[in-house]
């Protein structure tokens, strides 16, 4: 009887649709749950978990408070070792507050990456949604991820990979601010972070990821100096051709020229360690389709 018991109530929590928790310490109360690289930063961040002094109002006991006083750029990411699964959906919820109503050229978003997270040198990764001040978010935010981000598709997301087949990811929170010579003071506070399946496949099993139509997405990280990377999605099995401008129209790099791509998601390095500090324009051409995206390089 007591084994009846439990199995129903297995069957329960199942078809009830409760999820497995994937993230350690979402609470950003224990430091010891996250790793953490100061990627490309050049000046020093600071950092506190189980910080209680203040924190966002959709948050509970303590959270990560993240500080710096600079006048160049710093890049931070936190983050954890998860197991996704190809091809299935999950869905990110947390909470997120600027302490001192100061940020600008900021921005504070989650991604996920399959390659190992550098110590000295900025990351690529998968953006999922966050804030970012240029793209609208507002100085004195005090909200939520899933309900106030501006960048990114959303809090569901589809894990790259073959549907079915585990992947290794580092999944975490990816803070930073372009300073521009100027000596800039920001504080923000991250808590209740969370990361669940939610119960279902964003694709069926036994199909192939595919996208429904063309496109070019923005380069993560921008502004960025001196690497960023640039995504694209291909309905079909493509001819393309991936090419830099700089402002005046004249071409700057090649990087895919006349390259055949499967249908699916891509995506590819730039480089611009030999190139001035300025706005600079990427075309992708693709059977008859064309776009073009503008890209910040800061220095």
């Amino acid at each position: 009887m007591k084994l009846f018991t439990i199995s129903i109530f297995t069957l329960f929590m199942i078809t009830a649709g409760w999820a497995q928790e994937l993230l350690v310490g979402g609470n950003m109360e224990d430091e010891n749950a996250w790793l953490v690289s100061h990627l490309d930063s050049v000046d020093p961040t600071e950092y506190e978990f189980n910080y209680v002094a203040d924190g966002p109002a959709e948050g509970q006991g303590g959270c990560l408070y993240v500080t710096c006083i600079g006048d160049t750029s710093t890049n931070v990411f936190f983050y954890q070792e998860v197991t996704l699964t190809g091809g299935t959906e999950y869905e990110l919820k947390g909470a997120f507050k600027d302490l001192a109503g100061t940020i600008a050229s900021f921005w504070c978003e989650v991604l996920y990456d399959t390659a190992a997270i550098p110590d000295n040198a900025d990351m690529g990764g998968i953006l999922v949604c966050g804030f970012n001040t240029w793209d609208g978010t507002q100085a004195g935010i005090d909200g939520t991820f899933q309900d106030d981000y501006v960048k990114g598709d959303g809090p569901i997301f589809t894990a790259i990979g073959d549907v079915g087949v585990p992947i290794t990811a580092y999944f975490g929170v990816n803070v930073g601010c372009w300073l521009g010579g100027t000596s800039y003071f920001w504080e923000v506070a991250i808590d209740e972070l969370s990361l669940t399946p939610t119960g279902g496949a964003g694709i069926e099993e036994n199909q192939v990821s595919i996208p429904g139509q063309f496109s070019l997405h923005q380069n993560f990280p921008n502004p960025f100096n001196p690497q960023t990377t640039i995504s694209y999605s291909l309905p079909r099995a493509s001819t393309i051709t991936l090419k830099v401008y700089d402002i005046m129209g004249q071409e700057i790099a090649t990087l895919l020229q006349n390259d055949r791509k499967a249908a699916g998601i891509h995506k590819i390095s730039f480089d611009a360690t030999n190139l001035p500090c300025g706005t600079y324009f990427y075309r992708l051409q693709a059977d008859g389709y064309l776009e073009t995206k503008k890209m910040l390089l800061i220095k």
